[in-house]
């Protein structure tokens, strides 16, 4: 079963994030039916970032694209000597991902790139049933590639590991139709006498119908409503950050930048040096 790998690359420290995923995806996992993409994306570069007027530097005009000359120099090598189809998109351009609904001056937000980025990838990213998204600041310490393979179904919807590394039906998601689409901070508001056999109506904080009382609900991020849809349209969706396949990788997690605190700063680097000592590994 041939297979879609996406990766992105955006953030801090990729060119110690971009060869640990790399080389240990070829080193210990089987690659032979996968077809590689990685997008080049780019970065948000202010002197806000690490001030408390964080969000007000999520603007176009501090999007610097690209990845570096050192990084994009490894990819083109790793296209060269790969075993299986590789795929670089410079993708520099933030516009694509360029997404805000609100009724004013659109900003950089973190979740609708994530939501448009995603969306661009499965239209652009390859056509095989089944597309597998990877954290960048990732590595694998063994063969999840093949438990991929071993497990997906065709009545399958979404399969992996929430937040790390999961698999989506290109079929699905386009008969479901929701796409990434992410919101949050809604609430379940108590209907008055179980109102025709219902407890609860949902609305979102921001309605004035929103009662004081109402319980706060958690959700939805990234994957989750689309999954939400895919259950309801009988998908199986198997997704947990403690699922099974968990142990074949290790992910950073807040590696690209987004963790301002010196301590986590410096965690983060001590990480990323043994890793790469570990497996014997460059910085590119």
């Amino acid at each position: 079963m041939q297979m879609d790998l996406i990766v992105f690359l955006s953030g801090n420290n990729l060119n110690a994030y971009t060869p640990l995923f790399l080389e240990t995806l070829y080193r210990n996992c089987d690659v032979s039916n996968l077809h590689i993409h990685v997008v080049e994306k780019g970065r948000i570069v202010s002197d806000l970032i690490s001030t408390d007027r964080y969000g007000e530097s999520f603007i176009e005009e501090n999007y610097v694209g690209g990845v570096g000359e050192n990084v994009h120099n490894y990819l083109l090598r790793k296209k060269e000597t790969s075993p299986v189809p590789f795929t670089i998109y410079e993708q520099h351009d933030p516009r694509p991902f360029f997404f805000q609904a609100a009724p004013r001056v659109p900003l950089f937000n973190m979740i609708h790139d994530y939501s448009e980025t995603l969306k661009w990838s499965m239209e652009n990213c390859g056509t095989n049933r089944w597309a597998i998204f990877c954290h960048s600041d990732m590595f694998f310490l063994s063969d999840i590639i093949t438990e991929f393979s071993n497990n997906l179904k065709d009545h399958m919807g979404m399969y992996g590991i929430w937040g790390h590394c999961l698999a989506i039906n290109r079929e699905a998601y386009y008969k479901v139709g929701v796409g990434f689409a992410s919101i949050s901070n809604f609430r379940a508001v108590r209907l008055p006498d179980s109102y025709k056999g219902w407890d609860y109506i949902i609305r979102h904080a921001s309605d004035p119908r929103c009662l004081p009382d109402s319980k706060i609900i958690y959700g939805w991020d990234t994957f989750q409503l689309m999954e939400l849809f895919m259950i309801a349209n009988g998908w199986l969706c198997e997704v947990e950050d403690t699922h099974k396949l968990r142990y074949h990788v290790h992910h950073q997690a807040s590696g690209h930048g987004y963790m301002n605190c010196q301590s986590a700063i410096d965690d983060i680097e001590n990480k990323i040096n043994s890793a790469l000592a570990k497996y014997g590994i460059q910085r590119v």
